[in-house]
């Protein structure tokens, strides 16, 4: 009896099948790939947590930046002085007014510009704002590029498993076809029984892989669903 092992090609066929399957990618598969890295954008935690603390830290470099800045100071004030005219001469022009109050108001407005000449604690608190910016937006954006990458990866492995899935269903369907036909010229002398022990060995196979296979193309699904949520 020959040994029960499967030809190398079937191998071979899948990895090149795969590669131009993916070089040759249509134009709806990108689609769907921004639509699932649009999706991963809005279900990331650890990129919501990065992009709060980057939030966060411009506004603290935004708050020490106003201490190193001038100020400006607007005053504004309203006064208000009366007399009353409580007697004059007979002959004097006020005598008509004895009696009355009048109000003399007045307002008088200030504008202030000031700016200090050194302040080491308000220079020192910005440059370490500064810093924590820069730090919290390189940490943003490193988390976005880590999730870019990890959504491709999950994407394309779904896509490869899909692939390897529909290859192994097809060599499975050929070789159950295969075996059929071996089976029938046996039954008339046609073939030995050892050929059709070898044609069976490499169905089994196949339809293990073909398993394999579908269960694989399930665990890449769910890793690409968790991610996107």
């Amino acid at each position: 009896m020959g040994q029960r092992t499967r030809p190398r090609y079937g191998h071979l066929l899948a990895t090149a099948a795969l590669g131009l399957g993916l070089l040759n990618a249509q134009p709806t598969r990108a689609e769907d790939l921004v639509e699932v890295y649009q999706m991963a954008l809005q279900q990331a935690p650890q990129l919501r947590i990065a992009e709060a603390a980057a939030r966060a830290a411009e506004a603290g470099r935004r708050e020490a930046r106003a201490e190193l800045l001038p100020s400006l100071d607007l005053n504004a004030g309203y006064s208000s002085d009366s007399a009353t005219v409580l007697n004059a001469p007979a002959t004097s022009p006020y005598n008509s007014s004895v009696g009355t109050t009048t109000e003399y108001p007045s307002t008088s407005y200030g504008l202030t510009l000031s700016q200090p000449l050194y302040n080491g604690q308000a220079s020192s608190a910005y440059r370490a704002a500064r810093l924590t910016g820069r730090q919290q937006q390189k940490l943003y954006s490193a988390t976005r590029q880590n999730l870019m990458l990890q959504v491709a990866r999950d994407y394309f492995a779904v896509l490869a498993a899909q692939q390897a899935l529909e290859l192994s269903a097809a060599e499975r369907a050929a070789l159950g076809q295969q075996l059929r036909e071996i089976r029938e010229r046996q039954r008339v002398g046609l073939a030995t029984l050892t050929e059709v022990h070898e044609t069976q060995a490499r169905h089994d196979l196949a339809v293990a892989d073909a398993l394999q296979a579908e269960l694989e193309l399930d665990r890449q699904r769910e890793l690409l669903a968790e991610l996107i949520g």
